[in-house]
């Protein structure tokens, strides 16, 4: 190789890595739209949102639920135990029994 050739291939060479050392990094210059992204996400955050307000809701009937029983439990008889077990300590009657053909 002559040395022009030698020379112009260093040259070249030295000036891509002082380009790759000194260079900014490449952005991108355009903004990216997706509408079927978009609209996708956009159905995911309804439901979810659907979700929590069927979550909360649901709440709502089960704390109801309680206040209700406790209601009860404070208006119920002192004598509820006590026929209770009377119920389970008593003879039960007898049942019919069917007859096979």
């Amino acid at each position: 190789m002559s040395r022009k050739v030698q020379f112009t291939a260093l040259a070249a060479a030295l000036a891509m890595i002082l380009a790759m050392a000194v260079g900014k990094p490449v952005r991108a210059q355009m903004l990216v739209f997706d509408p079927s992204n978009y609209s996708q996400n956009l159905l995911t955050a309804a439901r979810s949102l659907q979700q929590i307000q069927n979550q909360i809701k649901s709440l709502q009937n089960q704390a109801q639920m309680l206040i209700n029983q406790a209601k009860q439990l404070g208006t119920a008889s002192h004598d509820g135990p006590e026929r209770c077990r009377a119920g389970l300590f008593a003879d039960p009657e007898p049942a019919e029994t069917s007859q096979w053909p």
